[in-house]
């Protein structure tokens, strides 16, 4: 493990006697550790003690320090409506209820249940999320304010043949670009909702920008087999042929769900470098399936998880998602190591990272990497006897067992608490506004 030495004015933050998982094959889980932060990177890992003070000292006894966990997909505004149409066919379910409830969101209830969702998904050791919905510059700007990292963007939903450069998604793509172009923690995206609902016009704007722009491109793909049949309808193509097809695999692609696939379609996954974001508790709630992660990571292809949306969920808990990936495989393939538990926190970190387009400065908890982390505590009950640490974080741990959240080194949670934050009245205001415009 190379350490780094430091001046007592380069450290702000030691964390000390702490078990550390730096996702580092090599070494990947140090005890009685100290991990110092300076700035937006870590500076020092070691077994010894710095012979620098720090200006601020925490006492890692009984605590455990993560990467940093990425939801690579997810629609955070749609905190306004957890709960608000559970146990119903996908179809019923979005055509009958989100999609008109949608309808009646404005910038004023996105924004506030954005920040919701966020300091929800702060509270469980998330620090980046990749998120597609409307409004979306208020999404970002929300995003910005508590200080996580987000890619945003609100892809076209297109059932026709045409494409109008009128459209919502066309102005707020513009509207990010122009002001987060090179921002630390706002990366604007673009893409489609999903291939079978869009068409080669949206395509092609969509290459144009990504390619002028130098952006990221994120759909949804093969969530279900209608999704499926209805682009082998259209197109005669399954969704993957025809993404790859249309051109936009010239980017770097995230696509969540990828439930329903075959084995040409894993193939081009592999081949074009697409990250799947996988979402186990939505596919499971809607019915949808299970994504055959045990033959993507076979074939090499890039996995990452996320929530989905809350509607779906209806949490923001990785930690779920973490647990239910290697379970659902070991079920999926009758093979109880198909997946393991270093598998789901290579999903939910390294990988994740490597989707949002970080990987060589984030996702592992070594020297020189950015201080995107959280803290665990594994004092409780249902923590103990610890025989294996990561074992512990993927089948027994929950978000509810971070205390501390750190994104680029700044503590954007700590002990229930969020700097500067009323929480009571984050919560009020949402509830304010659902009550004015969901009932």
């Amino acid at each position: 493990m190379k350490l780094f030495s430091v001046r007592r004015n380069q450290m702000d933050t030691l964390f000390q006697n702490i078990t550390v998982i730096t996702m580092d094959p090599a070494c990947p889980v140090m005890e009685h550790a100290y991990l110092g932060v300076h700035g937006e990177k870590i500076v020092w890992l070691s077994k010894d003690a710095p012979e620098e003070p720090s200006a601020h000292v925490i006492d890692g006894t009984g605590k455990v320090l993560i990467p940093g966990l990425q939801n690579t997909h997810t629609h955070i505004a749609m905190t306004a409506l957890r709960g608000y149409a559970d146990d119903q066919t996908l179809t019923e379910w979005l055509f009958g209820n989100i999609l008109p409830a949608e309808a009646k969101m404005n910038n004023d209830l996105v924004y506030h249940a954005a920040r919701l969702g966020i300091l929800e998904a702060l509270a469980s050791g998330t620090t980046s999320i990749c998120d597609m919905y409307f409004h979306s510059p208020e999404i970002a700007r929300a995003a910005k304010e508590l200080g996580i990292r987000a890619h945003v963007g609100n892809p076209p939903f297109e059932l026709g043949d045409g494409f109008s450069m009128e459209d919502r998604s066309v102005l707020e793509t513009e509207e990010l670009i122009r002001d987060y172009a090179d921002d630390p923690l706002i990366t604007p995206t673009i893409g489609v909702h999903a291939i079978h609902n869009s068409n080669p016009a949206v395509w092609r704007w969509v290459n144009d920008m990504a390619e002028r722009h130098d952006l990221p491109v994120v759909l949804h793909l093969s969530e279900t087999m209608p999704d499926v049949e209805s682009s082998l309808a259209k197109y005669g193509k399954t969704p993957t042929v025809a993404l790859r097809d249309s051109g936009m695999l010239a980017r770097p692609v995230t696509a969540a769900h990828c439930v329903h696939l075959t084995d040409e379609d894993i193939a081009i996954m592999k081949e074009y470098g697409l990250s799947v974001a996988s979402c186990p508790v939505s596919n499971l709630k809607l019915a949808s399936g299970i994504a055959p992660l045990a033959r993507l990571k076979e074939a090499g292809v890039n996995i990452t998880l996320a929530t989905d949306g809350v509607a779906s969920n209806n949490t923001l808990d990785l930690f779920e998602e973490m647990k239910l990936s290697v379970l659902l495989q070991k079920n999926l393939t009758g093979d109880a190591s198909a997946l393991s538990a270093w598998d789901a926190l290579t999903f939910a970190t390294v990988n994740g990272n490597i989707a949002m387009g970080r990987g060589e400065r984030c996702g592992r908890l070594l020297p020189g990497y950015e201080a995107d982390l959280a803290m665990l505590d594994f004092t409780a009950p249902h923590l103990n006897p610890c025989h294996n640490v990561i074992s512990h974080v993927v089948y027994a741990a929950h978000g509810s067992d971070v205390e501390l959240t750190m994104v680029r080194g700044r503590t954007v949670y700590e002990n229930r608490r969020f700097p500067g934050i009323d929480m009571a009245e984050e919560i009020r205001r949402v509830n304010e506004l659902v009550a004015k415009y969901l009932a």
